[in-house]
């Protein structure tokens, strides 16, 4: 597979590569494919069978037990800019828009036509897709009062009513469409042909044509009919190159995934994730290590932690030095989730608090779990205005390590609001994974709050990227839940850890 993908987009005659594809032994090769494809300026077409699969059945974290093998190549896929397809129907549509080789200088769509509804339904697409109707400029509302009919509007959508492409309207129509292709603030040009067929499509192909061809911009097209009933017509745009769809929503969506492509392009270019797969870890020889030993792994990687004093297994050791309110843990490798057991407590308020709350947790996790090996305790201060994340890595066997960036505490898995990048990756790639998540508002601060110091959070996403490839050959799943992300410029700590290694 990867001989073949290599070979076409070396191939001077290939403009689109396209592939269907149920799983890869190398996930890494299939972004060194993609990273290619950007900088021939070559498109690939991906589309994915099995996307329900759900991998890493044992898993220990919470970012492994939140982690699908489709959520991996999902995010491998857009990483490397290797377009990913979800049927048949968006795949032609797709093809036909990138083989016109007119590339879209961004979102801004003009809409054109004669049928309200059609437009109403478009209208309805592009804000799902992230498009936008701006209004013509002054100068263009100027030129379209000349050619719309008055019972049209020249507000965008531009509505010419019925029969705006019969033979005395269409050298209108074909003032407006210029007048329209000129404004600088309009990127792409859609035309809602709907049912007209005959001698007014053919009208309305030759403008659509000739336009097309003089300014550059896309144009496509939404026509419900048969080819039969407007086979001049058809031929004219598919000579000219000119996408002509079969509903308005599909219109909108191949506008919109053709401008996000070439909108990434640029941040696309020169990057890549490491490619070196040797030094997989040993999965037959899981080693789960406890909060301290895990806080302690990310201390040594520049990661901040938060303050804990570590007490012996009878609840034993010095507490002068401990911050209140604080929160009490158990330590064991023998249970990653404390919670489950009563091994955690939470806002201790003073010293006579956390020496009662000592032998009651180890009462409750006896009881709880009485086979597993308690390493000792751990007391942790608690911080106060933050905003609690997840971040992860998992290393998965097709993509190597993989990032997770979600919202934490006790909600991650219910909340589920996350983002995935195959590492390593630099801070550009971190601040995108931010700006996807739907909770991502609030970082900016909500309702009174701060915002958040999203700088420090970019930088330790990343910094985690390249602690995960460095550590590629010993580390098969590290969780940081809760990541605490203070108020501005006050930065982020992690409150807890969980690292599960390979090998003995």
């Amino acid at each position: 597979f990867r001989r073949v993908l290599f070979r076409s987009l070396d191939d001077p005659l290939t403009k689109i590569v396209v592939s269907y594809v149920e799983g890869v032994t190398d996930g890494r090769a299939l972004m060194a494919a993609g990273y290619k494809a950007v900088k021939l300026g070559k498109p690939i077409l991906l589309w994915k069978g099995g996307r329900r699969e759900q991998g890493l059945k044992a898993a220990a974290s919470h970012t492994a037990s939140m982690t699908g093998s489709y959520d991996i190549y999902r995010a491998a896929l857009k990483q490397s800019g290797i377009i990913e397809v979800r049927d048949m129907d968006e795949l032609a549509d797709l093809v036909q828009v990138f083989a016109s080789g007119r590339i879209p200088r961004g979102p801004r769509i003009a809409l054109l036509g004669g049928s309200g509804g059609s437009a109403i339904v478009f209208a309805d697409a592009c804000d799902e897709d992230g498009l936008s109707l701006p209004a013509p400029s002054a100068a263009t509302v100027t030129k379209l009062k000349d050619f719309v009919p008055g019972i049209g509007s020249v507000a965008n959508p531009i509505d010419f009513a019925a029969g705006f492409l019969a033979d005395n309207l269409a050298p209108k129509f074909a003032g407006a469409v210029d007048a329209v292709l000129a404004d600088d603030n309009i990127d792409q040009l859609c035309v809602m042909l709907a049912t007209v067929q005959g001698r007014q499509a053919e009208n309305g192909a030759r403008i659509l044509a000739d336009a097309a061809v003089r300014y550059g911009k896309p144009v496509l097209v939404f026509s419900s009919l048969p080819r039969e009933t407007m086979e001049a017509a058809a031929t004219i745009f598919s000579d000219a190159k000119i996408p002509v769809l079969p509903s308005p929503t599909r219109v909108a969506h191949a506008a919109a995934l053709c401008t996000r492509y070439f909108e990434s392009l640029q941040s696309l270019i020169g990057r890549a994730a490491g490619s070196d797969s040797s030094g997989t870890p040993d999965r037959t020889q899981r080693r789960i290590l406890n909060e301290w030993d895990s806080t302690q792994l990310l201390a040594s990687h520049g990661v901040p932690v938060i303050a804990h004093t570590r007490l012996n297994a009878d609840g034993a050791g010095s507490l002068d030095a401990i911050r209140y309110p604080a929160a009490l843990k158990v330590l064991s490798q023998d249970l990653p989730h404390k919670s489950d057991v009563g091994g955690v407590r939470l806002n201790i308020r003073d010293r006579a608090d956390l020496e009662a709350a000592i032998p009651a947790m180890l009462d409750t996790v006896g009881r709880a779990a009485p086979d597993a090996k308690i390493e000792g305790l751990l007391v942790s201060e608690m911080v106060k205005d933050v905003v609690e994340m997840l971040v992860g890595i998992i290393n998965d066997e097709v993509f190597g390590p993989t990032v997770l960036l979600g919202f934490g505490g006790t909600l991650a898995e219910i909340l589920r609001d996350r983002a995935y990048r195959v590492a390593p990756f630099d801070a550009d790639v971190a601040r995108e994974m931010i700006a996807e998540m739907k909770g991502s508002s609030l970082l900016a601060g909500q309702r009174g709050q701060a915002p958040r110091d999203v700088d420090a959070l970019v930088h330790l996403v990343s910094a985690i990227s390249q602690m995960a490839w460095t550590l590629r050959s010993q580390l098969i799943e590290l969780d940081i839940n809760p990541l605490f992300v203070r108020a501005r410029s006050e930065g982020v700590v992690a409150g807890d850890a969980l690292v599960v290694k390979g090998g003995a």
